[in-house]
């Protein structure tokens, strides 16, 4: 009995028990090299089979799919194994193999199975593609009919028929040459008389019609080929039936006909010609002007990149851009022999409708008789310019033009600035470019101490690279040329602002690495290099010093300044120094090279400077050098003093009382009225986290010191009673927590800069008083819960979204949270204020959202009237709605 597998994998085992049994005939001791050989052997054999079986059903499901888009068969041929050749109209060919060839087919029970020796039977299973588990479309037997058609079996049994046609040739010798929006008559022989024409194929944008046996293709328009609408070349089919009832098929290449340039990124140059037009041309031994139907003459031509202005026409016409050209049919005079590949010949239609000249741009430049053009290092525009056959005139409007880039890394210095450098820059033909600069004297500082630049600067390739980042302080992607500032090309598209700054001056090197396609990073050396040399001007007195301004508002430790500059300023080079700043040379330079440089002015002339962390009485002075754009500076210096603290006797302050509420301390002061205060500075602590000082530290402290945990109470906040909104909980501030103690201390500070003496309170209880449930108030306020939406995430928690209907007044504050955590916190605080604490953060948009762990969390909330009572909190059991 035969048995069938499933797949291929069912094989492999089957083989493999089998050569397994083989071998224990053979052979008593175990030795399972030859079982392993063989195991291999089957496994090469059954992946071939695979791979046959996968590649012969896309070449059949290809030809089955050209049939149905009309393609029809023109030939079918036995080969010399038994096999059908058939030949489709689009010159495709695909192989139906005979029962006795080495890979057969067959259906058996509805199952494909292949054989490679005709007696051994393999179960090919398709996976199912689109719910859809069918039998491959592999064509099993061909029968040639007596009425012109064949008939192809598939595997699966059914069958299709298609119409064997003869293949009609067209009066053309290669392809059809078409001029934009131009049309052309070709004609072709069926041999018989025609009964009727359809046209099958024609490429896109293309028109083809047909009469009797003339076809005309008309091209489409230059501007559709330019924007992607219209193919450049293609084929028109044509099916012809005949009076006699032949089936044939006729099919014509056509191809846009034009001037065309390619460039190669090593330099090769190819134009292709295809362009012919009937002029008038001089014949020398008739000595008269004759009609002549030729090639379109053109001159090839090249120009730097950086003289190209994006309108050809316009730079050939300028005198001061060079640029060369030569004509086609004299370039042989122009170039050396060997550099190029021409074959000029005389346009003959439908045997030579295109001609091709291929040379190079080094050729093209070095090899004109005029011009001063250097081909190494530089960029190109290349291009090849029709002629007007009539008037003998270039047309630079339909000349093909190429870019050629050669790898280029330049940047010459233009001009130099107190802070800055212009660059002529040129960055072509690479993939990416690092840049950098430096100061010169770390270089030759190194070459001072016996090593080179090169070693500098390889060290930094090198160890950049070792760390995959990009070498250089910054990086283009793209190639850039024209006139850049320092600062423009090393910000070019960056995303954040490098402050390219430099000093009055200094001598400095700008270095670019070019990094080429293919090319790794570890190649790189000094050699690769640009570096360029440039130092920036020196700084100069101003002969009319500039009108600068600057205020000062000090405090106890720390000095505000607003400065205003002319609008002329370029740059302010500012710091504080603790001594009178002494003018000279030396002094000038350090304060540069040391000081705070401003040189963006976008949002006005007008800023703010300071000094921080100062003693009480402490004389600081600010030195400003102001500089316009021409590197004229003017010399500024201005002194400021710290207050000392002056205790006020007037007034004695006191706390009469306080209050919390929604996370605010309310402070009723005393002993200040009528006073002019400006300013209250407080101390305040959750001393359940936190170790306050005491009571004599604060009060050294409090008027003078700049420490983070006295905070200022200024401006529109001054007000009697006092409102603190937030306290030192750990070692950061955070809004005030009920059930909490606190430790205040505060003071005031008066128009005149003096102060009060520092009021106590050594420990405010932040208490909770809530109506608890046995209060009809509780029932008559009670919000009732409602769940929007609640989803199960894979991650094994619960997204609730939930809201309330409250009667009018009422502010819920709710949690979602397990019965453990609720009962931990109840032993230690209220759940009313654990919950206030809490539920408050999460109201968002409308609603609340928060996470349940499963199904072992409940919604906690309580809730605040109208007129601020607090009331105990309530559950609302979610174990029945949190289910998976």
């Amino acid at each position: 009995m035969r048995r069938f597998f499933t797949s291929l994998k069912s094989v492999v085992c089957a083989a493999a028990v089998v050569c397994m049994m083989g071998a224990s005939v053979v052979s008593c001791s175990y030795d399972d090299t030859d079982i392993k050989q063989q195991l291999n052997n089957v496994q090469e054999q059954l992946d071939e089979l695979k791979n046959r079986v996968a590649k012969l059903e896309k070449e059949h499901e290809e030809a089955l799919r050209k049939v149905s888009e009309g393609e029809v068969v023109v030939s079918v041929e036995k080969d010399a194994a038994g096999n059908w050749v058939v030949t489709l109209s689009d010159g495709t060919s695909f192989t139906v193999y005979g029962e006795k060839d080495a890979l057969q087919y067959r259906m058996n029970d509805g199952v494909l199975e292949v054989s490679a020796d005709g007696e051994n039977w393999v179960a090919v299973v398709q996976e199912a593609t689109g719910g859809c588990d069918c039998a491959p479309a592999i064509i099993t037997g061909v029968v040639v009919n007596e009425d012109g058609t064949v008939t192809f079996t598939l595997a699966d049994g059914s069958s299709v028929t298609v119409a064997v046609a003869e293949v009609v040739e067209f009066n053309v010798h290669g392809s059809l040459y078409v001029a934009a929006g131009e049309s052309k008559d070709v004609t072709f022989e069926a041999g018989e008389a025609v009964a009727d024409v359809e046209v099958m194929n024609q490429p896109m944008g293309w028109k083809a019609v047909v009469s009797e046996n003339v076809l005309t293709v008309t091209a489409p328009k230059s501007e559709l080929v330019a924007m992607g609408v219209a193919e450049k070349s293609g084929v028109v089919a044509l099916h012809v039936n005949t009076v006699g009832g032949a089936c044939k098929v006729a099919k014509l290449a056509v191809q846009f006909a034009e001037l065309s340039l390619e460039v190669t990124k090593d330099g090769a140059i190819t134009v292709k010609n295809s362009l012919v037009e009937t002029f008038q041309a001089y014949d020398y031994e008739l000595w008269q002007y004759v009609e002549k139907t030729d090639f379109v003459a053109y001159s090839l031509g090249a120009m730097y990149l950086d003289d190209y202005s994006g309108d050809l026409e316009a730079d050939l016409s300028d005198w001061y851009i060079e640029s060369w050209s030569c004509n086609d049919e004299n370039f042989s005079y122009y170039l050396e022999a060997g550099s190029y590949v021409y074959d000029r010949q005389p346009y003959q239609e439908g045997v030579v409708d295109e001609i091709v000249l291929t040379t190079s741009v080094k050729a093209v430049v070095e090899g004109f008789s005029y011009g001063n053009a250097v081909y190494d290092g530089n960029s190109f525009l290349v291009f090849a310019v029709p002629m007007n056959m009539t008037t003998y005139n270039l047309e630079p409007s339909k000349a093909a033009i190429a870019e050629f880039k050669q790898l280029t890394a330049k940047a010459e210095v233009l001009s130099t600035t107190f802070n800055g450098a212009t660059f002529d820059v040129a960055l072509r033909g690479g993939v990416e470019y690092h840049l950098q600069y430096v100061e010169a004297k770390y270089i030759d500082s190194m070459v001072e101490y016996g090593y080179t630049a090169a070693e500098y600067y390889e060290t930094n390739f090198y160890n950049w690279i070792n760390y995959n980042m990009d070498w250089g302080q910054a990086v283009i992607y793209e190639d850039v040329a024209g006139e850049f500032t320092l600062d423009e090309i090393m910000n070019y598209q960056a995303s954040w602002a490098m402050n390219t700054m430099l000093t009055p001056g200094v001598e400095y090197e700008f270095a670019i690495l070019p990094v080429e396609e293919g090319r790794e990073k570890e190649s790189y050396t000094y050699d690769d290099l640009t570096i360029v040399r440039f130092t920036t001007n020196a700084l100069v007195e101003a002969e009319t010093p500039a009108d600068v301004t600057v205020d000062f508002v000090a405090d106890f430790s720390k000095i505000q300044a607003s400065v205003t500059v002319p609008e002329t300023t370029a740059a302010v080079y500012s710091a504080w120094y603790a001594n009178e700043f002494v003018v000279d040379a030396e002094t000038i330079n350090s304060h540069v090279a040391s000081g705070w440089c401003k040189y963006d002015f976008s949002e006005g002339y007008t800023y703010s400077l300071s000094k921080d962390g100062l003693g009480t009485n402490e004389t600081y002075y600010l030195v400003l050098l102001v500089v316009d754009a021409e590197g004229n500076y003017t010399f500024v210096q201005k002194s400021a003093t710290t207050l000392s603290p002056v205790l006020n006797t007037e007034y004695t302050l006191g706390i009469a009382s306080y209050s919390f509420a929604d996370d605010v301390m309310t402070v009723e002061l005393s002993g200040i009225d009528g006073a002019d205060v400006v300013k209250y500075r407080y101390y305040l602590v959750n001393v359940n986290y936190y170790n306050p000082k005491s009571n004599e530290t604060i009060e050294s402290e409090m008027a003078v010191s700049s420490n983070w945990m006295y905070q200022n109470i200024e401006g529109d906040a001054v007000t009697n009673p006092v409102k603190i909104t937030s306290g030192l909980k750990s070692y950061s501030y955070a809004p005030l927590s009920v059930d909490t103690t606190y430790k205040l201390a505060i003071l005031a500070q008066f128009a005149d800069g003096s102060f009060t003496n520092v009021a106590f309170v050594d420990e405010a209880e932040y208490e909770l008083v809530v109506i608890k449930s046995d209060d009809e108030r509780w029932a008559a306020t009670k919000p009732t819960p409602v769940i929007k939406t609640c989803e199960y995430s894979s991650y094994g928690y619960w997204t609730v979204q939930y809201d309330f209907e409250r009667p009018e007044g009422v502010t819920v504050y709710p949690s979602v949270e397990t019965e453990d955590t609720m009962v931990n916190y109840a032993g230690r605080s209220s759940r009313a204020s654990y919950l206030i604490d809490k539920g408050v953060y999460y109201y968002e948009a409308g609603y609340y959202q928060q996470y349940a762990n499963n199904n072992t969390a409940d919604l906690y909330y309580t809730w605040k009237d109208a007129d601020g009572n607090f009331y105990e909190a309530d559950v609302y059991e979610m174990s029945g709605i949190l289910v998976n």
